[in-house]
């Protein structure tokens, strides 16, 4: 398309130029000349233009597609395949060494089962990941997670429960829980006690 409009453009300045009378120099002849060869350099320009516009375009495609398709075991994968990410989850707990890996497993069982609306799964999951692994930040993440559970089964005043937990721990831990902050787990409190979706 861009190569099309470019040719267009040098179709239009050739039709453009005087046609000069042969062994005659006058002023017209020159300035003509002057304004062919300006608007050329502008065609130049802009054809300059679009072929770097389009390499770059042509980089940004490559790397996109490199970086999209270079990992199938990444999340987008395991979205588009729940059982793949249930059964990879599964063969992670049954391969963990320590209190850690085992509730990082069962955290990611529980996610598994809330992407499948298996609220129960789910509660059973993160239940077992706060008993493998007794840290803080295990335990905060596992109560958040406990929370979403109860909150897709519609027991609020569990879930509401589960989220003071997590907040109550994360108060006296010393690192902030990034994916969900204090401001965030109070917030979810509030419309959890109000009555309004999370």
């Amino acid at each position: 398309m861009l190569v099309v409009f470019a040719i267009l453009l040098v179709k239009m300045s050739e039709h453009a130029q005087p046609e000069p009378q042969p062994g005659i120099v006058t002023s017209d002849t020159i300035n003509a000349k002057g304004s062919v060869l300006k608007k050329k350099l502008f065609i130049g320009t802009i054809l300059g233009a679009i072929v770097v516009i389009g390499v770059v375009l042509a980089i940004f495609v490559v790397i996109y597609n490199h970086k999209s398709t270079s990992n199938t075991n990444d999340q987008a994968y395991l979205l588009l395949h729940p059982n793949q990410a249930l059964i990879k989850d599964q063969t992670d707990l049954k391969n963990a060494q320590t209190p850690q890996e085992k509730t990082e497993a069962y955290d990611a069982i529980g996610a598994d089962d809330l992407n499948d609306n298996q609220g129960a799964n789910a509660v059973t999951a993160y239940q077992d990941a706060i008993t493998a692994d007794k840290s803080n930040q295990s335990q905060i993440e596992s109560l958040i997670g406990l929370g979403y559970a109860y909150n897709k089964l519609g027991q609020n005043n569990q879930a509401i429960s589960a989220f003071q937990q997590a907040l109550s721990l994360q108060s006296q831990s010393k690192e902030q829980n990034a994916l969900t902050p204090t401001s965030n787990l109070q917030t979810i409190i509030q419309r959890l006690q109000q009555g309004e979706p999370i």
